[in-house]
């Protein structure tokens, strides 16, 4: 799995203002307390906090500067520790403290907060930002930050193999709600017996295809990663620009061409030029020079990249072209995750690149409940992820729910599941609930 990246957080609040509800004794340990926060709980030291108290959350993925003084005690805690331009983090993540999950981080709010209302977003004044696992196709301005002059100077030089173009503001971007920030919602849902489709959560990448009417009326297609539209042309570069990405991808790979061993002092020396000859053999093995030459490359192809080419080889757009002629005209996008090898370590364990939506668009933007996404897969062959139940009531507690998140994944033998998401089948409302097991396997 590659290694992750530190972004600035766009839904979530990393760090907030908080109430807590309630602080109960922790059943197997005498000097610490658990502290809930909304879904959430805490372990915390005996007596640090009391129900009411106002109080500074960092969600479990966070990433805490721990040069800020707030966060200054967790520089010397090694595990989480990490380096994002030259500035030093914890990331923020689930464990167990003697038997009990303990979610996030709660502390006394600092005092220039101290009137700020409840939920009341602190992540840009206090510096948290939010650890993802990287996506290796590419490099985006959040992940070039955290990369040494060198690395970016490199990174500019070679640019991108394709022009990255902004996520369609006719869509919008896939990102769920965790349970354990709903309380009030999901109280309400409870209470009034809502249904919902709950469906497992697939650990991969999130792509979109689309099918759109533009202003001229013409329907046009696309495809999108997470954050971005992908470009779909094949591309030739200038004999400049083509010199450009060659010393680019020349600086990158060779950035460690040099490296240092340790010095070895000549011994047994029995003069001045038997010292001198050892002295060159021992410096040339304390210097190693491996320089490696990139290749050429003129063009790229759109189909170079996987998203692209899966649905390239897979004819997604044709099924969306015929989905729109079989409804005189409408035009449909759907949602998924894309999940096998390369991707997330094949987390789901299947043998090839496969593609599941959980979410269908039609020509207007709205959604399609659970079940008429269900039947538009079905005709339109695309696979729909594997449903648990299609009318779930909620359990009486959001602890309940997270246990119903366990479970094995339904793709391949063996293993379990990240988690599962729930989608009202009355109206656009979903959340997921990751697994906490998973969590505290998650590297």
């Amino acid at each position: 799995m590659s290694e992750g990246k530190a972004v600035v957080e766009e839904f979530r609040k990393m760090a907030r203002v908080v109430l807590v509800d309630d602080v109960i004794p922790h059943p197997n340990a005498d000097k610490l307390e658990l502290a809930i926060i909304g879904g959430w709980q805490c372990c915390i030291k005996l007596g640090e906090f009391k129900k009411g108290d106002k109080a500074l959350y960092c969600e479990i993925d966070a990433l805490v500067p721990t040069v800020h003084p707030t966060f200054s005690f967790l520089e010397s805690r090694k595990e989480g520790l990490k380096s994002f331009n030259g500035i030093s983090y914890s990331r923020i993540k689930t464990i167990k403290l003697r038997k009990e999950i303990s979610q996030g981080l709660l502390l006394p709010l600092p005092d220039e907060f101290k009137d700020a209302e409840v939920d009341t977003n602190l992540s840009e004044q206090l510096g948290v930002l939010k650890y993802e696992k990287s996506e290796s196709k590419v490099d985006d301005e959040d992940t070039k930050k955290q990369y040494s002059l060198y690395h970016r100077f490199a990174l500019w030089l070679y640019g991108s193999d394709r022009p990255n173009l902004p996520f369609p503001a006719f869509l919008r971007k896939s990102e769920e709600n965790r349970v354990q920030n709903i309380n009030s919602q999901f109280k309400v849902a409870h209470d009034t017996c809502e249904r919902f489709e709950m469906t497992v959560k697939l650990d991969g990448e999130s792509m979109t295809v689309y099918s759109h009417r533009n202003e001229k009326g013409k329907i046009v297609f696309g495809v999108c990663s997470r954050n971005m539209e992908l470009y779909l042309d094949d591309l030739n570069y200038t004999p400049t620009e083509a010199l450009r990405k060659w010393l680019g991808k020349l600086l990158l790979r060779n950035r460690r061409a040099i490296t240092l061993q340790p010095y070895i002092h000549p011994q047994d020396v029995t003069g001045v030029l038997d010292w001198i000859k050892q002295s060159a053999i021992a410096l040339k093995q304390c210097v190693r020079i491996n320089v490696g030459l990139p290749k050429w490359v003129s063009s790229v192809k759109a189909t170079d990249d996987r998203f692209v080419k899966y649905v390239s080889d897979n004819k997604l757009f044709d099924k969306l072209a015929a989905a729109t002629i079989s409804t005189n005209g409408k035009t449909y996008s759907v949602q998924g995750e894309l999940i096998g090898p390369g991707i997330q370590g094949n987390y789901e364990g299947v043998d090839k690149l496969s593609y599941y939506v959980y979410r269908v668009f039609d020509s207007e933007g709205n959604v399609l409940t659970p079940y008429e996404a269900r039947i538009w897969c079905n005709i339109n062959e695309f696979a729909y992820v594997p449903v648990l139940e299609a009318e779930a009531l909620l359990p009486e507690t959001i602890k309940d729910l997270v246990k119903q998140a366990e479970g094995k994944r339904s793709l391949a033998k063996g293993g379990k599941r990240e988690g599962i998401v729930l989608k009202s089948n009355t109206r656009d409302f979903s959340f997921k609930v990751i697994s906490e097991s998973y969590l505290l396997n998650e590297k």
